[in-house]
């Protein structure tokens, strides 16, 4: 696990306890739910850029629930596969829908944005293959609370500085460039640690 998740279930274990009877799936869609707002606010943001500071309380509630949601699953002594399904594909959805906002900005090239979002399903698909095979892998450069928070960042910094250009690319367009590579080296990453506990799994 990364830095993050690491810290927000630490912060979070007296809630997750009092949590423990809750279904998962509760906060599964209320983590879709709250990526979807953030979608919607983004969408916005382009004609309002003060909009993007709409994203943060809904991108925060994205953290704190899917932090709550995991410990009650590590809690779970079996975890029937509905419920896996159920939570997977609503942690796929809610990475689509907080950045499909983008995709239809004017100053945002779309292959820029479809190319760093593709980049991103590539990291979580390897993540899935890791859990298939007993071996739960979410960390790497770029996991799940990495992008939440360096989203956010650029959602404050467009809100400040919504004309800002870099080398030609726009805020949002330099956050994509940023994603493609750090998501290619995620990629290593976690193939890595999944070959490597296969290795171990074999010694």
């Amino acid at each position: 696990m990364d830095g993050i998740s690491l810290w927000l279930e630490k912060w979070l274990r007296p809630l997750s306890k009092s949590c423990a009877n809750v279904s998962p799936e509760v906060f599964s869609w209320m983590g879709l739910a709250a990526s979807a707002g953030a979608g919607f606010f983004l969408f916005a943001a382009e004609k309002q850029p003060i909009m993007a500071l709409g994203v943060l309380p809904l991108l925060i509630i994205r953290l704190v629930t899917e932090s709550i949601e995991q410990s009650i699953l590590d809690g779970m002594k079996e975890v029937n596969p509905g419920l896996q399904l159920t939570v997977r594909l609503c942690h796929r959805l809610s990475d689509l829908s907080m950045l499909m906002g983008l995709i239809f900005w004017e100053q945002i090239r779309p292959h820029l944005a479809l190319l760093a979002i593709i980049s991103m399903m590539l990291v979580s698909y390897v993540g899935e293959i890791g859990n298939g095979f007993g071996h739960s892998e979410r960390g790497g450069l770029l996991c799940k609370s990495n992008r939440i928070v360096l989203l956010m960042f650029f959602c404050v910094v467009y809100s400040v500085r919504a004309k800002a250009v870099v080398y030609g690319y726009s805020v949002f367009e330099v956050m994509f460039v940023l994603f493609i590579p750090l998501a290619s080296i995620t990629l290593l990453q976690r193939m890595d640690a999944i070959i490597n506990s296969f290795k171990r799994r074999d010694d």
